[in-house]
């Protein structure tokens, strides 16, 4: 699929899934209105997902069908992750559209604050808590012209506590943003010397539907079948960098 095909998707209506942690999101994206809606689950199954979208798509007109569905491809659980993008994947099958998968971490960093109020140039460090003792994390920096506005360094990674706490050593002037560092003792320590950028209150899938919008408008859309996640513990799955790269090179 190339760029020229979805050129025009900043105007297209948007199916976007997410979970985080016990709760569930759904958003539908159209060209005069957004429908949104989350809900709490102690142990989501496929069929709470599949409610939930049913809620947000069941309006007295009818949304239709959208012309494109974006879903968080983490890093995160993988439990969660496989179960909100194998419904997404079922869904954009049988509609035959497009998908975009939006990384969870710039997701965070987009939800981070208003983006008036950050700095052209600052780097934020985004780290969410991946229990077992270690921490998913990406480092981005704040730039007009990039994705979302986020200029991403590097891939997503998951490492333990200790090699955050040495890249905040490295670096005093990055700003803080996702759940580890108040889930995270040692992590909570840092935020008397760096500035913490609390997340919006927002539906998360809202905010993967923007950004999936974005993707789309930048050639980033693909098929149902080839969108995958980015699980980067044991590296069961390529990262969204790895996929782009390995798009390339089939294309050259």
């Amino acid at each position: 699929m190339s760029k020229g095909e979805f050129g025009m998707l900043q105007d297209c209506t948007v199916l976007a899934v997410a979970q985080r942690d016990e709760t569930l999101y759904a958003c539908w994206l159209g060209r005069e209105s957004e429908l949104s809606a989350s809900r709490q689950v102690s142990r989501a199954q496929a069929g709470d997902l599949i409610h939930l979208i049913d809620t947000v798509l069941k309006t007295p007109a009818g949304p239709g069908i959208p012309a494109l569905v974006c879903f968080d491809a983490g890093p995160g659980s993988f439990t969660s992750l496989r179960l909100q993008a194998s419904v997404a994947q079922s869904l954009a099958f049988g509609w035959a559209v497009p998908m975009v998968p939006v990384g969870s971490l710039l997701a965070q960093a987009v939800m981070s604050s208003a983006a008036e109020m950050m700095q052209l140039g600052e780097r934020l460090l985004v780290a969410n808590d991946a229990r077992l003792g270690e921490v998913y994390w990406q480092v981005f920096e704040r730039c007009s012209q990039a994705l979302a506005g986020w200029h991403a360094i590097g891939s997503p990674q998951v490492d333990s506590v200790s090699v955050v706490l040495e890249a905040l050593a490295r670096d005093p002037s990055l700003s803080l943003a996702g759940d580890a560092f108040s889930r995270i003792g040692k992590l909570e320590e840092t935020l008397a010397r760096h500035e913490f950028r609390a997340s919006r209150s927002v539906n998360l899938a809202r905010i993967l539907g923007e950004i999936g919008l974005a993707m789309a408008a930048k050639g980033l859309a693909m098929a149902p079948t080839s969108a995958g996640l980015d699980y980067v513990r044991n590296k069961v799955a390529l990262t969204q960098s790895e996929q782009i790269e390995q798009r390339k090179a089939v294309e050259a």
